[in-house]
């Protein structure tokens, strides 16, 4: 709102165990543990209970924690989106991540990777080994390298940074090459940039929100971290009462690799 939060409970990835259904639900039932996205609820997932549309959740795999599970629905299912809509996600492709040790990021390189693309991921200095363990192929810091200068082209372009002008990655990308934006501190005005330039040559620019949760992919998403494809990648965990604390690490600090987590208890 205009003076007060229009959301007073944030929060939008959860997992948990289903406590009451409604009547018109029929896949899940009481007692499921499962993960999903907040976002057609209006958030409220910090909280001990939490409404949910049937279609924004998944059933939760076994082996995986409910810390786990609950990284996968906007930052992996973004990640997957983004990939996809490259029309590069295939064996053989050359892939760049900027931003690669985020949320969507830390997906995207190991997305990339399970379909057997070439990655390349950027971040900053002390994050260098932690996108490597990820998969990465290649690593660039980019406080001492600019990637849009270095005279290499990929097929694919997956920014979650927007750090630089959108028309800055043109030569960074082969003939038939496309970038993908996903987010970044000036994602507005960004938007407004790949709708103009949609295309340049052969090369395609687009934006990707992920604005609706999709169960196939958490599903998709939460089978491949069960069998260790991919990994869940938690930095932090903090209690529900410490919701403030993690906020600050993850938005003013900026010094998360991977996901932070809240839970309400032990049941991790």
């Amino acid at each position: 709102g205009i003076f007060t939060p229009k959301i007073t409970i944030p929060g939008t990835d959860v997992s948990g165990i289903v406590e009451e259904i409604g009547a018109d639900v029929s896949k899940l039932k009481v007692g499921d543990e499962v993960f999903g996205d907040l976002t057609p609820t209006n958030f409220q997932g910090f909280a001990e209970y939490a409404v949910a549309k049937e279609t924004a959740l998944a059933k939760k795999p076994a082996k995986l924690s409910f810390d786990e599970a609950s990284t996968i629905p906007t930052s992996g299912v973004t990640a997957l989106l983004a990939l996809k809509e490259t029309g590069k996600l295939q064996k053989g492709s050359k892939i760049l991540v900027n931003g690669a040790a985020g949320g969507v990021g830390s997906f995207a390189v190991q997305i990339a990777k399970e379909h057997g693309c070439e990655v390349t991921g950027t971040c900053s200095t002390d994050k260098l080994s932690f996108v490597k363990s990820l998969g990465a192929d290649h690593v660039i810091d980019y406080k001492n390298e600019d990637f849009t200068k270095n005279g290499m082209q990929y097929d694919a372009i997956v920014d979650t940074a927007m750090n630089r002008k959108l028309t800055d990655h043109t030569n960074s990308l082969t003939p038939q090459g496309h970038f993908a934006l996903v987010g970044g501190d000036n994602i507005i005005g960004s938007m407004i940039t790949a709708m103009r330039i949609t295309k340049k040559g052969g090369k395609e620019f687009t934006t990707v929100t992920n604005m609706e949760p999709s169960t196939s992919s958490m599903e998709y998403l939460g089978d491949l971290m069960a069998t260790g494809k991919i990994v869940p990648t938690v930095d932090k965990c903090y209690s529900l009462d410490e919701a403030a604390n993690a906020m600050k690490y993850l938005v003013t600090d900026r010094k998360v690799k991977g996901k932070v987590v809240i839970s309400v208890d032990d049941r991790r």
